[in-house]
């Protein structure tokens, strides 16, 4: 899960805050490789995520490197779950 971010977007701090630190999600989280990209000076791995709209955004990517979703702007707790179940059910049948 790259979870592309800057250090002045408030919608990242808060997803960071209610999503990162809720329990069920954190233990959700164990089942990836979480990588912080920094959307100031990344700008390479920003293009190549194709994460250019704004933040935060979210990608998830198969251990092969394909896309498995992701998401644009900050997702509240439940409806973040279901992100990460969702990558998780295609992470398997990939």
């Amino acid at each position: 899960m790259m979870f592309v971010t800057t250090t002045w977007c408030g919608w990242c701090k808060k997803l960071a805050d209610d999503d990162f630190n809720d329990p069920e999600i954190r233990k959700l989280l164990q089942q990836f490789v979480c990588v912080i990209v920094d959307g100031d000076t990344e700008q390479q791995a920003v293009r190549q995520l194709d994460a250019t709209e704004g933040f935060p955004t979210i990608v998830f990517l198969s251990p092969a490197g394909d896309r498995l979703g992701g998401c644009l702007g900050y997702k509240g707790p439940r409806e973040f779950k279901d992100l990460l179940q969702n990558a998780l059910g295609r992470a398997q049948g990939s």
